[in-house]
């Protein structure tokens, strides 16, 4: 099932909490900006998820609190970029998110990040921290990715454009270890 703009968080919760056999879910949209585009983090772990035979998840998950990015974003600090919040609620949101999310064990492809049409007249060249998503899962064993480590089915893992840190040695093995026949996405920004 494809998930068009236009429908709103409770809506799509509602399809995730009610379709027991739903096997892929894309919630996509031209505009990233659109709340129908991306689902609330704290609206996930308060659902009750029973799409427990999902194979792919295709969106991105935001509102979560990265006070760990702290380097410069579009000549500021970050802090006027990043969701607000402490580094305890931070950790303590992505593992309640990563937790719902090792429940589909089933999942083939996990799509978190987003795609930019770079070929888009609009688009020029230094906008990749315009289109950059900050207030995405850190996808590090800090945040709680271990908990994502019974997903050995995974063959896809799209993290593009999102500020993650996975390029320590301690993640890379993880993935090695954890998604040995996943491919890994992300930006070469």
């Amino acid at each position: 099932m494809e998930v068009e703009s236009g429908l709103v968080g409770y809506q799509t919760d509602h399809m995730l909490c009610s379709a027991p056999n739903l096997k892929e879910f894309y919630l996509t949209c031209d505009n990233e900006d659109s709340p129908a585009c991306w689902m609330k983090a704290y609206a996930i772990v308060q659902s009750d998820w029973i799409c427990n035979n999902l194979e792919v998840l295709a969106c991105q998950i935001g509102e979560i609190p990265r006070p760990d990015i702290t380097r410069e974003i579009r000549g500021g600090e970050a802090a006027y970029q990043i969701f607000p919040g402490s580094p305890q609620y931070s950790i303590g949101l992505q593992r309640q998110v990563y937790s719902k999310l090792a429940k589909l064990t089933k999942l083939r492809e996990l799509k978190l990040g987003f795609l930019v049409d770079t070929t888009d007249p609009a688009y020029e060249p230094g906008d990749e921290e315009i289109y950059r998503q900050y207030d995405c899962l850190a996808l590090t064993l800090k945040s709680g990715l271990d908990l994502l480590k019974g997903l050995q089915n995974l063959r896809v893992v799209d993290l593009s454009n999102m500020e993650i840190y996975i390029d320590g040695d301690e993640e890379q093995s993880w993935f090695a270890e954890h998604w040995p026949n996943a491919t890994i996405l992300e930006s070469d920004w």
